[in-house]
Formats: structure tokens, C-alpha cells, sequence
């Protein structure tokens, strides 16, 4: 991981160096160019006004104007830049967004006439394209209604699992199936639809709450959208509104608390019904009130769902049914949270440590 970051880290300097080589280059180009046109037309204004053909009012006309002329060809170098910065952004966007492979298979497939929610990752491996390994013979089974907690320090593998189960990548070696069936012969979208997810980062566009809670689902109707708040416990704060959940939001969930806009967030995920949830918690940087208000929405949102979760608190991972320790990419323990404690392994050392704590 530091090796990436590193290679990123020079890359984009890399970047800068050239660009600012480019504009050391080009400004002094043009400054000296311009400043050799001038001085030649001055010359020329002065012999043509020794020899009378020219007056000092319209020499001093002729100068104001190049003037003005020459401001543009000044401004020619900071346009060229400008326009460097948008090429070399526009060909990023393009190589590491636009140009990213779908996953194999990632139009059509199966949809299952009714889901159960029981998940099992069988001897599953991934590595990136760009060779990084990021899980390795990697197996749990996730019974339908209960959750299960991801732990593990940061570069375990946990979003790569999250990431792996939406199908933004297949494995490369091993198997995800959904009730029995391999997720790579279900349809991508179909699969997606009915797996509510709450990011840790939660961004809520301008507009009215029901708006954003109908991102989850188009065609979603007020009373699918109250009950979604309903069970996210947000109607507490959405009745006191003057308009209750047609208020209207500044970008970012601006006019909102922390702990709001993540429970606004949940209900997104809740109002298409989903049969999975796919959490990662994102309640460490709250404070204690409204820790407490998003951990009993969650609570609820989970019951009788089949829940995936990265826990970055073992205190919450302890509310799980099952705990998955992973590191670098493995998983190293399974079991409750008694019986890992128990067995006084990396779980219990690493829960000791933190008593509670945050990890990264």
C-alpha cells in the first residue's frame, strides 16, 4: 500500500513539474517576443516621426493600442497552462475512470425469482489490475437474517470484499453465491437493486430529503418514503422541519447534522427493501448523541436483513452475530464475539488494545 501511495505521489509530481516547466517555458517566450515587437514598432514610429511622417498624437494612439494587443498575447501563456492542466486531467478521467473495464459480464444474467439473503464467499481471491493482491483464499457464509462484522486494520481486504459482492470487480480465483446461485450468472443491476448500501462517507445532493431518499429507488412513493425515514429514525428530525421531508437541502446535506445526514442516508438504502445491507459503519466521527441516534437506526435497518459490515469500532462489531478478523488480505478468525475473545487470538488482542477505539 505505501509503495502505491508513493508511485502516486510521483506521478503527481511528476505532473507538476512538467506543467510548471511548460509555463516557465512559454511565459518568458512570449513576454520577450512581445517586448521585440514593441520595441521594433517604436523604432519605426520614431524614424517615420523624424522624417514628419508621422505625428506624436498618433504615435502615442499606436502605442496604446499595441499595448492593448500585446495584454492578450501576455495572457496566451497562462491559456496554454490552463489548458495543459485540463488535458492532463482529462486524460486521468479517461484512463483510471472511463477507461476501467466493467466486470466480466456485466450486462444481462439470471434474476432470482426470490431472495433468502444467504451469502457465501467460497476460497475467493482477487488481485487489481495492476497485479496487487488484495484477498487471498478468502471463505465465510452469511446466513440469511443475521450479520456479519468485517474487522481488520486499514489494507485487510474489507472493501475489497464490499466491493467485490456489488460486482464492481469479479474475483479471480473462487466464488461469491447468492442463495446457492454465483453472482456472476445473475444480472449485475438486478443484483445491485435489491443490496442497500450506506457508505461511510455519506453525500446528499441538493434538494429536498425525499429526493434523496428516492435515489434509492426512482419510482419510490411518499409512503415508501416516510417509512424508510420511519425506520432510519430520522422522522424525529424530519417533522420538525417546516416542510417537513420536502425541506429543502444545501449541497452536501448542508442545514443537517452529522448524525442526520447519515440517518437520511440509511433510509436511502431501506426504501427499495432491500433483502441485503452492505454498511460500513461510519459512526466514529460523530458525537456521542448522535452516535447513539444512527447505531439504533442501523440496529433497526439490519433486523431481519442479511448484514455485511466493516466495523471500524469493535465495540460494534461485537453487536454482530459473527465477527471475520481479516489481515492483509486473509481471514484469520472466525466467530462470535465471546468465543473469539475466548480463543484469545488476533481478535481478542486487537480488541484489548483498542478497548473501543477507532480503527483506521
Amino acid at each position: 500500500m505505501r509503495s502505491l501511495y508513493d508511485g502516486l505521489v510521483d506521478r503527481s509530481l511528476g505532473s507538476q513539474v512538467a506543467a510548471a516547466r511548460r509555463q516557465a517555458t512559454l511565459r518568458p517566450l512570449v513576454e520577450l517576443i512581445g517586448a521585440f515587437a514593441l520595441a521594433t514598432i517604436i523604432f519605426f514610429c520614431g524614424w517615420l516621426s523624424y522624417n514628419g511622417q508621422l505625428q506624436l498624437g498618433q504615435i502615442a494612439a499606436l502605442l496604446l493600442a499595441l499595448d492593448r494587443i500585446n495584454q492578450g498575447f501576455r495572457s496566451l501563456g497562462g491559456v496554454a497552462n490552463t489548458y495543459s492542466q485540463v488535458q492532463a486531467a482529462s486524460d486521468r478521467i479517461h484512463r483510471e475512470i472511463l477507461d476501467v473495464p466493467d466486470a466480466p459480464d456485466a450486462s444481462g444474467g439470471r434474476i432470482l425469482e426470490r431472495i433468502e439473503g444467504r451469502i457465501e464467499f467460497r476460497n475467493v481471491s482477487f488481485q487489481y489490475p495492476d497485479g496487487t493482491e488484495a484477498l487471498r483464499d478468502v471463505s465465510f457464509v452469511i446466513q440469511p437474517g443475521t450479520s456479519l462484522a468485517l474487522v481488520g486494520p486499514s489494507g485487510a481486504g474489507k472493501s475489497t470484499v464490499a466491493d467485490l459482492l456489488l460486482r464492481f470487480y469479479d474475483p479471480t480465483a473462487g466464488q461469491i453465491l447468492l442463495d446457492g446461485t454465483d453472482i456472476q450468472d445473475l444480472d449485475p443491476s438486478w443484483l445491485r437493486a435489491h443490496v442497500g448500501v450506506v457508505p461511510q462517507q455519506t453525500f446528499l445532493f441538493a434538494g429536498s430529503i425525499a429526493e434523496n431518499v428516492r435515489l434509492g429507488k426512482g419510482d419510490a412513493s411518499e409512503e415508501q418514503i416516510e417509512v424508510a425515514l420511519q425506520q432510519a429514525h430520522a422522522t424525529e428530525f424530519v417533522s420538525t422541519l417546516p416542510a417537513r421531508a420536502d425541506s429543502l437541502l444545501g449541497e452536501g446535506g448542508a442545514g443537517l447534522s452529522g448524525g442526520q445526514r447519515q440517518r437520511v442516508a440509511i433510509a436511502r438504502a431501506l426504501v427499495r427493501d432491500p433483502a441485503v445491507l452492505l454498511l460500513d459503519e461510519a459512526t466514529s466521527a460523530l458525537d456521542a448523541e448522535s452516535e447513539r441516534a444512527v447505531t439504533e437506526a442501523l440496529d433497526e435497518a439490519m433486523r431481519s436483513r442479511t448484514t455485511l459490515f466493516i466495523a471500524h469500532r469493535l465495540t460494534t462489531a461485537a453487536r454482530a452475530d459473527r465477527i471475520l478478523m481479516m489481515s492483509r488480505g486473509e481471514a484469520v478468525e472466525s466467530g462470535t464475539h465471546p468465543e473469539l475473545m475466548a480463543a484469545n487470538g488476533p481478535y481478542a488482542g486487537l480488541f484489548r488494545a483498542f478497548s473501543g477505539g477507532v480503527l483506521e
